[in-house]
């Protein structure tokens, strides 16, 4: 086999900086023991015949010819400084960048590898009454307090009063109750939380008109729930839909409806769909899988229910966007291709060409 010495030379030069410098392992070389440092024995038995002896290679002769047009042109080229490196003495007193940088900083594989018992035990914390502090006193005083909520920052066990009273802005949460050692999942609704529109937090309308069966369903980003649901009675409230819009919940039907979904599921899923393609079935078993994932709690399936919803949000966007709102005539007066987006960049007569631009010198 031919073998150029000056390639040989560069590649053995290579490997002798590897070997050299020091290389950060990642996690597969921590597991599985790998190392390139050193190069194979083959390649360094030829590198170092060809290096001590170049007179074997049959292209010696090429050190001898005339340097090229190439040669002479990368000859003139202005060096880079940026890669000029300055010499410094042994006992130099300027910090290397190896030295300035930290065993964390350059290899935190091994610090979450010796962190990882300590993180394991604060999940499995949560997952139980987690320390002392948390569980042995409710706000309010009262002792060994039951009730939790899974989405609210704090992690500290309250009573039923206290878990209901905090949760008159939050109705959505999601609510564990400590029994017989272990945590299980209940609700606001069965907690006796009833949701009120139409009026302040707090407040009970005199003539409270409860949902339809007193079981209302409302899609959140997070889960499917079953709420209590109150709508406002009196003499001056709006319609059912209404209120349920100024609650920022969407509907799928005007009369009577029984389910409505939260503007930030819609908005979520509507760019969701957009960007990364995702069906609404797909989205929406998503969404039931995170109410519960075991099966054991029967979840309805308002698979249709929500396609509607989703179609109905996307029109209603469409003519806000497109201004319909602002118009006299309405939604009903709009025209075919009104909603259409404009392209910014097409000639358009009055938005972005200069007036006479139809007098003007074709280029």
């Amino acid at each position: 086999m031919l073998i150029d010495p000056t390639l040989v030379r560069d590649m053995c030069l290579t490997w002798r900086v590897l070997a050299v410098r020091p290389r950060s392992r990642n996690l597969f070389d921590i597991l599985l023991s790998h190392n390139i440092q050193t190069p194979p024995s083959a390649f360094t038995d030829i590198a170092s015949s060809v290096c001590k002896h170049p007179g074997l290679s049959p292209y010696a002769h090429l050190q001898s010819l005339e340097p090229t047009r190439t040669d002479q042109a990368f000859k003139d080229l202005t060096p880079d400084p940026w890669n000029e490196v300055q010499y410094q003495p042994e006992d130099s007193t300027v910090p290397r960048v190896s030295e300035c940088r930290t065993k964390e900083s350059t290899e935190p594989i091994h610090v979450w590898l010796q962190e990882r018992p300590a993180v394991l035990d604060e999940l499995i914390k949560l997952e139980g009454r987690g320390c002392v502090e948390h569980w042995a006193t409710c706000q309010c005083g009262r002792q060994d307090p039951i009730y939790r909520c899974r989405e609210c920052f704090t992690v500290y066990f309250l009573c039923k009063e206290c878990i209901v009273q905090l949760h008159l802005n939050h109705p959505l949460h999601h609510i564990e109750h400590w029994t017989n050692g272990y945590l299980i999942r209940t609700t606001l609704k069965h907690l006796g939380l009833r949701i009120q529109l139409g009026h302040k937090p707090g407040e009970t309308c005199p003539n409270r008109q409860p949902a339809y069966d007193d079981d209302f369903v409302v899609i959140d980003v997070h889960a499917v729930h079953a709420v209590a649901l109150d709508f406002c009675g009196c003499e001056r409230a709006a319609c059912h839909y209404k209120q349920l819009l100024r609650a920022r919940w969407f509907l799928a039907t005007i009369k009577e409806p029984r389910t409505a979904g939260t503007f930030a599921v819609m908005e979520h899923f509507h760019i969701l769909s957009l960007k990364s393609k995702v069906t609404a079935y797909e989205f929406f078993h998503t969404l039931a899988r995170q109410t519960d994932n075991t099966g054991l709690t029967p979840i309805r399936d308002h698979y249709a229910v929500f396609l509607k919803m989703a179609s109905g949000w996307r029109n209603i966007k469409a003519f806000k966007r497109a201004g319909r709102g602002h118009d006299p005539g309405g939604i009903n007066t709009t025209k075919a291709g009104e909603l259409a987006v404009l392209c910014p960049t097409c000639p358009q007569p009055g938005r972005n060409l200069p007036p006479g631009w139809e007098n003007s010198e074709q280029g």
